[in-house]
């Protein structure tokens, strides 16, 4: 179940792609993208599409309405818990999510809990996940444009309003990684900040308990090169699935990972509104659950 990315790949132009979770270069071999398919698609389940903010129905006739494109197109997840609070409900911005999680899995197959406590599954789950992003083309392209300093206006990169620009390389190293409790304020692979550690929001998917990290997209402060505008939330966690048990009545748990990118009217097209764009992204994202999942797997 594990496995891992060629080193040696052509690297893309540096671009805001550089800086999304889950991008492959445009160059990959195609071969290799159909063996990364084949690979990863019996393991995950995903799927993308534009945030529709849920709004109450208070009479039969528009509870019908609601039902009739519910079943159209399914009701979107529910927003990461860090997101600004009024950005869901704005009509003047366009949300886009992936969510991609793993098929069902029996807690006796899993390692690191103990049944309703999942915080050390959880970290070994985005250690392994992180690790593997920062040997993509794209982590290593993020790491040399943050070492060169060659996109800011003087002075050097900090972190929080601290530190210094090997600091921030230094959230690439495994070293480092491994260290990880991924609690609030922690940076990792340059441009990841953990702005939210807790349960998931109630109801929905979500259902069941579990635990999650958001991580904001936070580029260092003072940098002003590809993809400082982006503004997007990685979401990993593990969840409960309501009323899916195993065949001895067992619970069952799934691996998650949700990408969230917003845009103002106007400005560019983020990542997910392209059609090779969202394939990309969607096929790594899986390929780093798979990983994930190899981690914490018995």
């Amino acid at each position: 179940m594990s496995f891992s990315l060629p080193l040696r790949l052509p690297l893309p132009r540096p671009s805001t792609l550089l800086i999304l979770l889950g991008t492959l270069p445009l160059t990959a071999p195609t071969a290799y993208l159909l063996y990364l398919r084949l690979t990863t698609a019996p393991h995950v389940t995903s799927r993308t599409g534009r945030y529709r903010h849920r709004k109450s129905t208070k009479t039969s006739s528009s509870s019908t309405s609601s039902s009739t494109e519910s079943d159209a197109e399914p009701p979107s997840p529910t927003p990461p818990l860090s997101i600004p609070s009024l950005l869901p409900a704005s009509p003047s911005h366009t949300i886009m999510y992936e969510r991609v999680t793993s098929h069902p899995l029996p807690l006796s197959s899993l390692k690191y809990h103990d049944g309703q406590e999942f915080s050390n599954l959880l970290t070994a789950y985005l250690r392994t996940t992180m690790k593997a992003f920062a040997r993509t083309p794209q982590a290593r392209m993020i790491r040399k444009a943050l070492e060169d300093g060659r996109n800011y206006d003087g002075g050097g990169v900090t972190v929080s309003g601290k530190g210094d620009v090997t600091e921030v390389a230094d959230s690439f190293e495994d070293r480092c990684i491994d260290e990880m409790r991924f609690g609030i304020g922690e940076r990792v692979n340059g441009v990841y900040v953990v702005g939210y550690r807790g349960v998931g929001p109630a109801g929905g998917e979500e259902v069941g308990g579990g635990e999650r990290v958001e991580l904001r997209l936070q580029v260092p402060e003072g940098y002003k090169g590809p993809g400082a505008a982006v503004e997007g939330i990685i979401v990993a966690g593990v969840e409960g699935v309501e009323g899916d048990v195993g065949s001895e009545g067992e619970r069952r748990v799934v691996m998650v990972n949700e990408t969230w990118l917003w845009r103002a009217e106007g400005e560019k097209k983020v990542l997910l509104e392209g059609v090779i764009g969202k394939w990309l992204h969607g096929l790594l994202a899986g390929w780093l659950v798979v990983k994930g999942m190899g981690a914490v797997m018995v």
